[in-house]
């Protein structure tokens, strides 16, 4: 059995297909430091609130 060919029209030197790449890799960088934040317990105002009613925060020592 042979694979049937699949003809492409990508071209990675297109300007649109560069433009696209660079606004796909701005969006990851944006949620990966959304993660980072989440990580590290959230927005100023998330640990406002959890102090308010009561958990420790995680890391905040003993």
């Amino acid at each position: 059995m042979t694979a049937s060919f699949l003809p492409t029209s990508y071209n990675p030197e297109d300007p649109a297909t560069q433009a696209r790449a660079a606004h796909n890799r701005a969006l990851k960088d944006e949620l990966w430091a959304k993660v980072a934040k989440a990580a590290l317990g959230g927005a100023r105002t998330n640990e406002i609130r959890r102090t308010l009613i009561g958990r420790e925060l995680i890391g905040a020592g003993a």
